[in-house]
């Protein structure tokens, strides 16, 4: 069963969630903080309705500080706003958002385009299973990296092939050693920055110049570059 995050403090609204989605496990937060904790968590999640208005923030904002941990996961977001001002709906379909619907919203729709959403990003997963990425294949069922040029497998640890993952994910975007230890430990550690220099190290010499380059940003963190 896909589990739907609302993020909605009106008991009005939640209770249409409550009704509307029996066919779906419903995990629901009233206020960001809420749902804040439960992402940090790494709990399941396939889809995110997020209302644009809440008692601790704006929606839209929580969603560009958490992004990238959506796009990561997979996980489409759609917006809710009792306000028709086109610059909010504007800011969050640039942001990636998957929908943004003025209230009220009837009930079948809302449910409907939750289903339309949800069978768009599972297709997008069932295409995403393998990568490439200049001279490699990363395969995310056998969590394996392939050299196409010798059909070898890279010798990858599991940590460095969620690092490599990741980068292969955020081309040409300036990673800092916070975001990184955060997607890709994935828990709240004490983890030093030459740690994360360490094991990035030991991933630049495995890929060589097979995929692309990884290079420091002097006070910032790391950016992967295509190799042209």
């Amino acid at each position: 069963m896909k589990t739907i995050v609302c993020v909605e403090d009106q008991p009005d609204y939640q209770e249409i969630f409550r009704r509307t989605l029996k066919d779906f496990t419903l995990v629901m937060c009233s206020t960001l903080q809420e749902a804040r904790s439960y992402f940090e968590a790494k709990a399941p999640c396939d889809l995110v309705v997020i209302d644009v208005s809440l008692p601790d923030g704006d929606g839209i904002r929580f969603y560009s500080l958490h992004k990238d941990n959506f796009e990561s996961r997979g996980i489409p977001a759609i917006f809710l706003s009792a306000s028709t001002d086109i610059e909010n709906k504007l800011t969050a379909l640039r942001l990636g958002a998957e929908d943004y619907l003025c209230k009220p919203i009837h009930p079948l729709e809302l449910k409907v385009r939750i289903q339309a959403k949800l069978e768009r990003s599972e297709k997008k997963k069932d295409k995403s299973n393998q990568l490439r990425l200049g001279d490699i294949i990363i395969d995310l069922d056998r969590q394996q990296v392939i050299c196409t040029s010798s059909n070898d497998t890279l010798d990858l640890t599991g940590l460095e092939f969620r690092l490599l993952l990741y980068f292969s994910r955020n081309i040409d975007r300036v990673l800092s050693r916070e975001q990184i230890l955060d997607q890709v430990w994935g828990q709240k550690v004490a983890v030093q920055d030459r740690t994360v220099d360490t094991h990035v190290s030991h991933l630049r010499k495995k890929i060589g110049d097979l995929a692309f380059r990884i290079e420091p940003v002097q006070g910032m963190g790391y950016r992967a570059s295509l190799i042209r």
